[in-house]
């Protein structure tokens, strides 16, 4: 939060070209955890008349996120009317690779 903020009040003297709206990281199992409270709590976040799409739209982002090991993203504003979204999503491993790192429980046959 801190390197956005000092990034998007940058001063004109500054060498930045672009103004920086957001930056992030985040673990997928965290963000799907997060996402999931955001339908669970629907009632608190949208009209009453939009909370079952909303939580039918959320709930499929919220799997595709569970799917992450990490995510990074940077949104930048290059022009007033634009915005460009750089993403790097860093897969998690499969279940059988988990499975077979996981001391605890031995891999499957």
């Amino acid at each position: 939060r801190e390197i956005a903020t000092a990034l998007r009040t940058a001063t004109t003297t500054d060498s930045i070209d672009e103004i920086v709206e957001s930056v992030g990281i985040a673990r997928g199992r965290r963000a799907a955890a997060h996402i999931e409270s955001w339908t669970t709590n629907a009632e608190r976040l949208v009209a009453p008349g939009d909370v079952a799409t909303f939580r039918e739209s959320m709930r499929p982002i919220g799997h595709v996120c569970d799917g992450f090991e990490r995510a990074s993203w940077q949104v930048v504003r290059p022009a007033r009317e634009t915005l460009r979204i750089e993403a790097i999503l860093h897969l998690s491993p499969p279940d059988s690779a988990r499975r077979a790192a996981d001391p605890i429980r031995p891999p499957l046959p």
